[in-house]
């Protein structure tokens, strides 16, 4: 009868692993599926900004076409609406890159952390974000020179690129 009861134990032994290594296989899946959603969610949760605008203004505020002319650039876009995106205060750094590569800035220190880099940002403005569709404009004063050619205009917040455009200026 002992003989019988250890068959019996080590079957059962046999079954309770089989058990614990499809449980233990299970859990792995799902944490495996819950980092994919966590990742997804954390994309849709990210701002995106639309319509991209870069004007040349003169001195007395008003459009040029003309660089030379300019005494400021003026960037607007839209941050659209995302009703997965927190809400509250919101840093949008803004790059403006020449037509060589070099970042417009004003001071040295001025930088960002991006994919584990600081990057340094011309232009850097705190909005608040409600969910909904905003527009919003930034203004660089045209300090230094600035040559004819392609600028292009990247647009940040909370560590991703929501936005980016090329201007031809002339």
């Amino acid at each position: 009868s002992l003989n019988q009861l250890n068959q019996e134990l080590a079957t059962e032994n046999k079954k309770v692993k089989a058990q614990y290594r499809e449980a233990t296989q299970r859990m792995t899946k799902l944490s495996e599926e819950k980092e994919q959603l966590n990742q997804k969610v954390a994309l849709a949760a990210q701002l995106d900004a639309t319509g991209i605008t870069l004007d040349m203004k003169n001195k007395k505020g008003k459009e040029t076409d003309r660089l030379k002319r300019a005494a400021k650039l003026a960037i607007g876009f839209k941050i659209v609406k995302n009703a997965t995106a927190q809400t509250g205060e919101r840093c949008i750094y803004v790059r403006i890159m020449r037509p060589n590569g070099d970042i417009l800035t004003k001071k040295d220190g001025a930088t960002f952390e991006y994919e584990n880099r600081q990057l340094q940002y011309s232009i850097r403005k705190y909005i608040e974000y409600t969910g909904e569709e905003q527009s919003a404009t930034v203004y660089w004063d045209i300090e230094e020179f600035l040559s004819p050619g392609v600028y292009t205009v990247y647009l940040f917040s909370d560590g991703s690129m929501i936005g980016s455009q090329e201007f031809d200026l002339k």
